[in-house]
């Protein structure tokens, strides 16, 4: 607001000036026709005839009311608001500067705003405000009017997201005393709500323009990026570990680049792929060859110009264990595959096996690593087996007890169960039994047996989970002599048909079988995998795999059998930990629930701790967060509780409680698909959209000195008059009584009077 006074004379009746001068020449003509006959000398006549002019004249003056005007001029000057995008995207590179290199986007910013010149025109006689925002606006400091137009010194850019109409909502547009001549907003156009119309609607109906002005390249540009990463935080030694990554390739950007995966304290290669188009998810493989903690790098090869070379890579770390893994194997009749996988388990080393052969006579010696006299009865001694392998034998064989105890641990995590279909009980003998809700699909009441030869070949699923690939090959693939159909020695002489109307929704299918003369075009499932509870459970529909010892010896038939052995017990519970932490699932998406689970193997330490656990999550950022584990019911030796995490990153969970090893800990990743860098594109059709709805304009970069032309003047002026009487105004009276006596002495000189 601005304020400017004035004074000058005025009157309490205005008087036109016409009339003023009618009225002095009327007096003056009056004054003269008075003493016109009296034979008076010229300069008396003049001299009397002067004064009564005079006289009357003040007396009409003084009438008309003479009075100081003071004329008051107010004017509240307009205002336009800047606002300036300081979020993360700010940071890609992907403008074209003049030179044609790449710059960030928020070196365009820079630029607009070093275009002094233009600010200050456009602030002459109005007053500009600048504010930063990301998901909120900040007061900036806008460009110096008197420094030279070089760079301009604005905030670092700090938001993980953009939300440009919950920014124009928390200005306060309205509250402001001085009218707004418009919002100009400098900004790539990513917003997390893009519901303008009742923003709109208000800008609007206060007449308050928006004018946009787009940064970044309108067509949003292309990025390639490592999206997600799904790998086992545990293996054993020896595995092929699948790490399945998520690449996104936007416009074709990272198309024939290399996908790697990397030692990262060797530098080896572990395995590579070249991105392809059309293809947004690949498995990398990497073996395991030393125990303890590995870490390994996802990274896409470097690219020109790449505009976020910080989603190009993803870190992992994996637990390899070096501790054998404990099989029990029960089956009924030495069959051939019996016979082969029984040899397998006690020859690897990495598996300390017992078998249990149901036909054998009570004076034959059970074979193993560990020989068992009878099966497990109680809880803890099934505990002493990670995997449990169930041959062709009859339900009965196992009594309720024994199956509700193997299905809990089962569910627990503790245990898991591969199925080998024979011809005789399994799988049709366990229909209505505990153990059938193990089973990946439901039991046929009479099953179909296929005794046609077939070869088998693995899925996609399969391949996503690094299990079945038995090529020794840098390609690591499904062996051609398997898949082959010509070649007979591979072929299986008989499988289970699997209805797949019959599989349950949680199965996945690993191999299927393919017809010798491929007519049929029918594939069936013969290597099924479900999650069940904590634990996993595969099944196999044939028992003929031992028929590829003729090609390669047992070459195949190991590479076969101990990955699937391996993956059923491919979870967090590896190691000698007494305590441990789990995320479920291990990757959330910001906003949703994750399950936190603490596990205590150690008895005497599950007695101590209290039924609620006090826990920490710490995310990368330095943020915090407290949660509290409470015991799972029934004297449990497992702690959950739910958390939604409400931002993105990498969170570690520590415990606070001092009777827990502090070491103990475990590492979860929050993404936020809207979050600034998970998407580079830029949205200039939101910002056109927002000046067309409010009557705005969108003003390119390079033309940032149209605003003058299109910002209008909408500053208020306004004036106020004060009449002030004269000071002392009586003394005005005393002039034409003085006068007028002077005119009588005058005339009593002459003997007029």
């Amino acid at each position: 607001m601005m304020l400017s006074t004035t004074s000058s004379l005025g009157w309490l009746l205005p008087i036109p000036t016409g009339m003023w001068i009618i009225t002095l020449l009327s007096t003056a003509m009056l004054s003269w026709w008075c003493y016109r006959r009296h034979g008076l000398p010229t300069w008396a006549m003049c001299t009397l005839a002067s004064l009564r002019f005079l006289a009357i004249s003040m007396i009409i003056i003084i009438l008309a009311g003479p009075v100081i005007e003071k004329t008051v001029r107010n004017e509240i000057r307009d205002r336009v608001v800047v606002l300036v995008d300081q979020s993360r995207s700010m940071t890609i590179r992907d403008t074209p500067s003049r030179d044609g290199a790449l710059v960030a986007r928020g070196s365009q910013i820079e630029s607009i705003m070093s275009r002094s010149e233009v600010w200050n025109e456009l602030g002459r006689g109005r007053i500009i405000e600048w504010f930063g925002f990301h998901d909120h606006p900040f007061s900036i400091d806008g460009p110096d009017g008197n420094s030279d137009p070089d760079p301009v010194d604005i905030p670092r850019v700090s938001g993980t997201g953009t939300d440009i109409i919950a920014s124009i909502n928390q200005l306060g547009l309205d509250d402001s005393i001085n009218p707004n001549a418009g919002l100009i907003i400098l900004s790539d156009g990513r917003s997390r709500s893009d519901s303008i119309r009742e923003t709109a609607t208000t800008l609007r109906s206060s007449g308050i323009p928006v004018h946009t002005i787009p940064i970044g390249p309108p067509d949003g540009g292309g990025d390639v990026a490592v999206e997600s990463v799904v790998y086992p935080s545990t293996a054993y030694i020896g595995d092929s570990i699948p790490v399945v990554v998520d690449v996104s390739n936007r416009s074709g950007t990272g198309t024939g680049s290399d996908l790697i995966l990397r030692d990262s304290d060797s530098g080896s290669i572990l395995d590579r792929r070249t991105i392809e188009e059309d293809i947004d998810e690949y498995t990398l493989v990497g073996d395991s060859t030393v125990d303890g903690d590995v870490y390994w790098v996802v990274e896409i090869t470097p690219l020109d110009d790449d505009p976020v070379p910080a989603n190009n890579f993803r870190d992992l770390s994996i637990r390899v264990s070096d501790e054998p893994l404990r099989v029990l194997y029960i089956d009924g009749y030495p069959r051939w595959e019996y016979r082969y996988l029984k040899n397998l388990l006690i020859r690897e080393e990495s598996i300390v096996s017992s078998v249990m052969l149901l036909s054998a006579d009570g004076d034959y010696a059970q074979e193993g690593d560990r020989p068992i006299t009878r099966l497990p009865i109680t809880t803890e001694e099934f505990r002493d087996f990670d995997v449990l392998v169930i041959g062709d034998i009859p339900s009965s064989t196992l009594t309720t007890e024994q199956q509700e105890i193997i299905e809990q641990l089962v569910v627990e995590g503790e245990m898991g169960i591969l199925w080998i279909g024979g011809p005789y009980w399994t799988p049709v003998d366990w229909r209505g039994s505990t153990l059938e809700s193990t089973i990946p699909f439901i039991p046929s009441v009479d099953p179909v047996r296929n005794e046609a030869p077939v070869h088998m070949i693995p899925t996609d699923e399969s391949v996503q989970m690094g299990i079945l690939r038995m090529d020794g090959g840098s390609d690591r693939s499904w062996p051609d002599e398997i898949a082959d159909p010509s070649n007979p020695w591979s072929a299986l002489q008989w499988f289970q048909v699997i209805d797949r109307n019959l599989v349950k929704p949680a199965t996945q299918v690993l191999a299927e079988s393919v017809e010798l003369d491929f007519r049929s075009g029918v594939r069936h499932p013969l290597i099924l995998i479900m999650q069940y509870g904590g634990g996993r459970s595969i099944y196999s529909a044939t028992d003929e795999t031992w028929r590829w010892r003729h090609g390669r010896g047992e070459l195949l038939y190991e590479r076969f059998w101990i990955p699937i052995i391996r993956s059923i017990v491919r979870s967090d519970r590896l190691g000698s930990d007494s305590i441990g932490f789990e995320f479920v699932p291990e990757r959330v998406e910001m906003g949703q629930p994750q399950r936190i689970r603490l596990e205590v193997t150690d008895a005497n330490l599950v007695e101590d701790l209290e039924d609620i656990i006090p826990v920490r999550i710490e995310s990368d950022s330095g943020s915090r967060r407290s949660v509290e584990l409470n015991r799972d019911s029934g004297g449990s030796s497992t702690w959950s509780s739910s958390w939604v995490p409400d931002e993105p990153g990498r969170w570690t969970v520590v415990p606070m409680d001092d009777s827990i090893n502090s070491q103990t800990s475990r590492e979860t990743t929050v993404f936020d698909r809207s979050g600034e860098m998970s998407d580079p594109s830029t949205n200039h059709a939101f910002l056109e959209r927002i000046s067309r709805q409010t009557g705005g304009t969108t003003v390119s970069p390079d033309d940032v000195s149209e605003l003058l032309d299109i910002i209008p003047d909408r500053s208020i002026v306004s004036t106020t008059t004060i009449r002030d009487p004269l000071p002392g105004r009586w003394w005005m009276f005393c002039i034409p009584l003085l006068i007028f006596g002077v005119e009588w002495t005058g005339r009593r000189l002459f003997r007029l009077s």
